[in-house]
């Protein structure tokens, strides 16, 4: 019981670690700064960050100008690339089941098992 407390703790602290490894973090330390103080020393409650958040969000895009991130293109998906969408969307994803992800989600997991199973059985 107390391996699956442990773990318990430990998981919010892996997914926000997961989380920053995608983000740009150097790019927007100081909001992260300000989440951090606001949580841990202040004792505002998530949703109370979050709120504050937003708006400190809409606030930095207008200050900023509201420049996309993107640039515009005048170019769109031929048709045949979009058929060719469909076709992955309808086919493809939508015949995802258990067993499947089970094959390829578990040798990325775990790089020991591809080694397992390329091994010869031996009889």
């Amino acid at each position: 019981m107390a391996g699956m407390r442990t773990v318990g703790a430990v998981l919010p602290a892996l997914g926000f670690a997961l989380l920053l490894g995608q983000l740009p973090v150097r790019k927007y330390l100081p909001f992260l700064v300000i989440g951090y103080v606001l949580f841990a020393y202040l004792n505002v409650p998530v949703i109370g960050i979050s709120i504050i958040a937003v708006a400190l969000a809409a606030l930095y895009i207008q200050l900023k100008g509201g420049e996309p991130s993107m640039p515009k293109t005048d170019k769109q998906l031929t048709k045949e690339a979009r058929r060719a969408m469909w076709r992955y969307i309808l086919t493809f994803q939508w015949s995802w089941n258990y067993e499947r992800m089970q094959l390829w989600v578990s040798p990325g997991v775990s790089p020991l098992s591809w080694k397992r199973l390329r091994r010869p059985v031996k009889t």
